[in-house]
Formats: C-alpha cells, structure tokens, sequence
C-alpha cells in the first residue's frame, strides 16, 4: 500500500506530467516530486533566491504575489492567520516582510484571501496584487542567537529557545507542531545536528548552525538562526 506521502509525491508528478503543476512544496518536498519527473519537460518556480517554498510546472505558472496594505506586524502573524483560516499549506508559500509586506499563494486562493482575511491579529489589512518579480532582487534577513544548552536533543534546544518548560514542549511535539528539515519529528530525544533546519508552529523558523564552544560547567553554547 502506497502511504500519505508517496502518495502525495506520485499526485505532484502526475499533475505535471498532465500538463499542470505541483502545489508549493518544501525543499525536500521539492526534490522528491522532481526526482519522478526525469524526462519530462518542466521548470522551477522560485520566486527569489533562498526561497523555502517552489512550484513545479509544465506550462503556466499558477502563482499570485499579493501586497498586504496597511500591514505592520511580523512572520508569525501571517502564519496564524493563515491556519486560522484552515489554508493548507501547500497553497501558499514564502513571506516577504519589509517596508512592503507580500505572500506568493496559489491563484486558487487569491481571491478567497483578499475577499476573507481582512484582518492579521488586531491590524485592518487590504491586499492587492503585484507583478511577481517586484520581489526577485529580495534577499532574506536573518537574526543570529545564541543559546546555552545541556544537550543537543531537540526538547532542550526547544525549551531553551522558547522558554517553555519540558512539559509544554513535549505538547508541542505531541500536537505535531515540530518540523525537522520539513518532517514532523514528535520524539523529544532526537539529536540535532548542524545544519538541520527546524520550525514550530507559531514561533517561526530556524536553523542550527553551529555549536560555538562550551561553558564552564560543560553547556553547548549554540549559534542559531532565526529566519
């Protein structure tokens, strides 16, 4: 029997081969659907360099970039609101925040999302659509923490950085909050390591770069970046 997964990878890759496109997909995601497709003639959606999100396609590209007016909030906003509206991931992809603020979603979703999310927390939002390359010289900013830890296992990373007690991580990871390298992880003893990037809902997205050294009582000290 063919799981979720390979399910959903063989769905991507028969759309395309119809003719259609992939839905965003996640890096991984991404090197998964593509690996099915060899032979067949298609292209690579990104919308800027070190994008996370990317569209496979055949012959149009079926992406809208919505500018959100009005609009001074953060990342994490723009998630919960997304999920409150119960918008499946796959729909919508990268978040630009600036001076101007912008979201790349499936054209299926544009119109539902300028018709329906008017609100993001307790800001009054408009959205308006843009030309898709106003965001292609974009270069993602990224802030760079340090954490001291006792261990490299993702619930004392978690705790750390989130400042939460053990029992409430392990209710994250229990709800499927925790992406590692774009997977759900829901076991509290996994060992990062360098390079791996993870997220939780809610609270955003980092990657682990490097342990830095050590405390005097023998603690990681750890460089992390945030995106």
């Amino acid at each position: 029997m063919v799981n979720k997964e390979e399910f959903f990878y063989q769905t991507c890759a028969e759309k395309v081969r119809r003719g259609d496109s992939t839905p965003f997909l996640d890096p991984r995601e991404l090197k998964q659907v593509t690996s099915r497709l060899k032979g067949v003639p298609c292209s690579v959606f990104l919308p800027f360099t070190n994008c996370t999100s990317a569209i496979v396609y055949s012959e149009e590209i079926p992406v809208i970039c919505l500018e959100i007016m009005n609009f001074s909030g953060t990342h994490q906003d723009i998630l919960g609101v997304l999920y409150h509206h119960k918008l499946d991931r796959h729909v919508w992809g990268d978040i630009i925040i600036g001076e101007k603020s912008y979201l790349f979603v499936l054209s299926s979703v544009a119109d539902y999302i300028i018709d329906f999310v008017t609100e993001i927390g307790k800001q009054k939002v408009k959205w308006q659509k843009v030309e898709m390359d106003i965001a292609s010289s974009y270069q993602p900013e990224y802030q760079f923490l340090q954490v001291i830890v006792p261990s490299l296992r993702v619930d004392s990373i978690l705790s750390k950085l989130l400042s939460k007690s053990r029992s409430q991580i392990l209710e994250i990871l229990k709800d499927a909050y925790f992406l590692l390298n774009y997977e759900i992880q829901k076991k509290p003893s996994i060992i990062l390591k360098e390079g791996d990037i993870f997220s939780i809902r809610h609270y955003g997205k980092y990657q682990f770069v490097s342990v830095k050294g050590y405390t005097k009582k023998e603690s990681l000290v750890l460089n992390i970046k945030k995106y």
